[in-house]
């Protein structure tokens, strides 16, 4: 009797049976797929308990998943950056915050941005000589790195108030 290749098959294994496909019929010996963990054996047909077995559902099979970098332990938050082109003029048309020179001045961005520049929102002006001086320097005679740094966010803030007056 030969067996038709693809039908579903009950295989003795040493601790009960397995549902196994119909691979290949040799005669003595049939080749088959188990169905559970996917391998192909050839085993003898008195191995093989009482012709068909039940339908077998088809093996689901995990995506593979894609080797990725180390992730990090908490969630990276990335703030939605805001360009503000009329913000920007408005700091353009403003005299310097650390020495008063009169317009028009760069806009500085400044702030804790690493990669990214920082928001048009948190940009102080600066005369030609002291926005220089900061990226030679990193601070602004007459002050120290961290008065420099007040004086900025002195001025970011006075701006803003300054730029919701004008523009409301």
């Amino acid at each position: 009797m030969t067996l038709e290749i693809g039908i579903p098959v009950r295989v003795k294994r040493m601790v009960g049976s397995q549902t196994a496909i119909v691979v290949r019929d040799y005669g003595d010996t049939v080749r088959v797929r188990f169905v559970a963990s996917g391998k192909e054996r050839t085993v003898g047909r008195d191995r093989l308990v009482g012709g068909r077995a039940g339908p077998v559902l088809p093996k689901l099979e995990r995506p593979a998943r894609k080797p990725t970098p180390r992730e990090p332990t908490r969630p990276r938050f990335k703030a939605p950056s805001s360009d503000d082109p009329k913000y920007l003029e408005y700091v353009r048309a403003r005299p310097c915050c650390i020495c008063a020179a009169p317009p028009p001045s760069d806009p500085h961005h400044f702030g804790q941005r690493v990669r990214y520049k920082a928001d048009d929102r948190r940009t102080v002006p600066l005369c030609r000589k002291h926005h220089d001086e900061w990226h030679a320097t990193g601070r602004c005679e007459p002050y120290n790195r961290a008065e420099t740094e007040r004086e900025f966010y002195r001025a970011q803030v006075d701006g803003l108030l300054a730029y919701d007056l004008v523009m409301s």
